[in-house]
């Protein structure tokens, strides 16, 4: 998500009403983290399916991340995300949150370079009807799995596609298939993008990959990234 065209409405006043006014949603809130729990399947928890996705989408460099904060928002965190006034709990489907990332006019639509898909908006659906808590679980991690369907495919989907698809190029990296993922993994700079290392910043920015899944992605590499 990124600074809006000229005439095109932005997060703070897309419904008129997001301007700083007085009232709960105006101040900065120190929330606390809750404990964290096992993932369960079939539910949608911020830190494991929403966090990489905002993170990926609309909380990069030079648009919602915490240095830029376009049109003053900064999705770095559930704390900020909070705190930007786009998102009340309480009412969290009567938001700008909610109506941009499903405006139909492109020119108001977030991210601008293209809608989320119908399963990333499901996701949010759910974790806006269950009130937008920030709701922290612990994965199941084996090193000893890394095949590219059933792990790294979805990792690079939820945690890197958002900024190195075929609209968004950054840094002239497109991620969008598994050819273009291969050619990555192959001349070295997925690994040193994922470990920060060779003078490569690290990646995905502002959410570095745990430990376990590092080990996957690298254990795949350096089993020549087959499309297994």
């Amino acid at each position: 998500m990124s600074m809006s065209k000229k005439g095109m409405p932005t997060w703070l006043n897309l419904s008129g009403i997001l301007v700083l006014t007085s009232g709960f949603w105006a101040c900065k809130h120190d929330l606390p983290e809750p404990p964290p729990e096992n993932c369960q399947e079939g539910k949608v928890y911020y830190s494991k399916d929403i966090a990489p996705l905002l993170l990926s989408n609309c909380g990069m460099p030079g648009c919602h991340d915490a240095a830029t904060s376009a049109d003053g928002v900064n999705l770095s965190s559930y704390e900020e995300l909070m705190n930007s006034g786009i998102l009340n709990p309480n009412a969290p489907f009567n938001g700008d949150f909610w109506e941009v990332l499903n405006e139909s006019d492109p020119d108001k639509r977030m991210p601008p370079s293209g809608p989320l898909s119908v399963a990333q908006l499901n996701l949010i659906q759910q974790w806006l009807s269950e009130g937008a808590p920030n709701s922290i679980c612990t994965e199941g991690c084996d090193t000893s799995q890394f095949t590219w369907t059933g792990v790294v495919q979805p990792l690079i989907q939820s945690k890197c596609q958002g900024c190195h698809n075929a609209s968004t190029q950054n840094g002239g990296i497109n991620l969008a298939s598994y050819s273009l993922v291969k050619t990555q993994a192959l001349n070295g700079m997925l690994n040193k993008a994922i470990a920060g290392s060779g003078g490569v910043q690290l990646m995905p920015p502002g959410n570095p990959l745990p430990s376990c899944q590092l080990s996957q992605i690298q254990s795949w590499i350096a089993a020549g990234a087959p499309e297994n």
